[in-house]
């Protein structure tokens, strides 16, 4: 009789291994909205698990600040990449070995969700430390380091690059805005500086001139109104610049009003300088100058009314010339 029994193959003892491990790293999860929608978006801060390798370092100290440093770089590095991926090496002097490092996010998110996953990524890899391999996953992306090379040295990032790249970008647009900021700033100061120019021009034409002694500033539509509109029948006498008006104010006094003729751009400063000269002139035989009136290109004099008439009349009359 032939004994059909056979022994228990090894192979088939390694397979259930295997099996086992993959079971006993892995859970089962509701992933009905991920597959359901193919343009689901998660935020980043998910669901997550971390593996790491039961090999410690033989120099820990090193080891962690090496792995850090890379884990930090690519946390910076890949929400700044155009596919989200790095792939990066270290070495670790100490222990003449290398560390390599990938991470990748997935496509369907943006750059601010890819940036929450690797902050999470490399939180919880920094867990791992100091063991010699460590993985993250998330729905949103994963990372991995280990001292056991996954990946060609050709298929590296320059992380340097990409990082250097965004800060100078970013230096260019904080000092763009700067720039912008300062040139409002300037033109704002000169702005005002213009407007503050005008109105000490304004106030010291509305003003006039100063320093004279007691004389009055009149208001231009007062004494419009006082001479009935500079009528021709108030008309007192006629000079070379200008003519005199007989004017009653809102107090019932008379005065004589006398409208200067703007002939050229100096005028309105001739017209300052004799009212400061005739208000520090007292005289009996000379009339006394009582206010003026400077609004634009309209010069009055105020001066005090003679009922009887000026000398000249009193001793020629009036004067008549012939028409040619």
């Amino acid at each position: 009789m032939v004994n059909h029994s056979v022994p228990p193959c090894k192979s088939v003892d390694l397979v259930q291994d295997l099996v086992s491990d993959l079971v006993e790293t892995n859970r089962y999860e509701d992933f009905n909205e991920y597959y359901n929608d193919p343009y689901f978006l998660t935020d980043g801060s998910g669901l997550q698990y971390l593996l790491c390798g039961n090999q410690s370092s033989s120099q820990p100290t090193t080891f962690n600040q090496v792995v850090d440093g890379v884990l930090s770089n690519i946390r910076d590095a890949t929400p700044k990449t155009s596919n989200f991926y790095v792939a990066s090496t270290r070495q670790v002097i100490s222990e003449n070995a290398t560390v390599y490092v990938t991470s990748q996010c997935i496509e369907n998110i943006n750059q601010a969700i890819c940036q929450t996953c690797m902050n999470s990524a490399y939180d919880k890899s920094n867990d791992c430390l100091p063991s010699t391999q460590g993985r993250f996953s998330d729905m949103a992306c994963f990372a991995r380091y280990s001292e056991t090379p996954f990946f060609d040295d050709n298929q590296t990032t320059d992380i340097a690059n990409v990082i250097k790249g965004h800060s100078s970008k970013m230096v260019a647009i904080v000092a763009a805005a700067i720039g912008g900021v300062a040139l409002f700033f300037i033109i704002l100061v000169l702005w005002l500086l213009y407007r503050l120019r005008l109105q000490k021009k304004s106030k010291k034409t509305e003003q006039g001139p100063t320093d004279l002694n007691g004389a009055v500033h009149y208001n231009y539509k007062d004494l419009k109104l006082a001479t009935n509109n500079f009528n021709q029948e108030n008309v007192l006498g006629k000079g070379g610049f200008g003519e005199v008006f007989k004017a009653i104010l809102d107090d019932e006094s008379i005065v004589a009003v006398k409208r200067i003729q703007v002939r050229h751009a100096g005028a309105k400063e001739e017209f300052e300088n004799e009212v400061k000269l005739i208000s520090n002139i007292h005289h009996r035989n000379l009339l006394r100058l009582l206010g003026w009136s400077s609004e634009g290109s309209h010069l009055l004099l105020v001066l005090e009314y003679m009922p009887n008439g000026s000398l000249d009349r009193f001793l020629w009359g009036k004067l008549e010339f012939p028409n040619y």
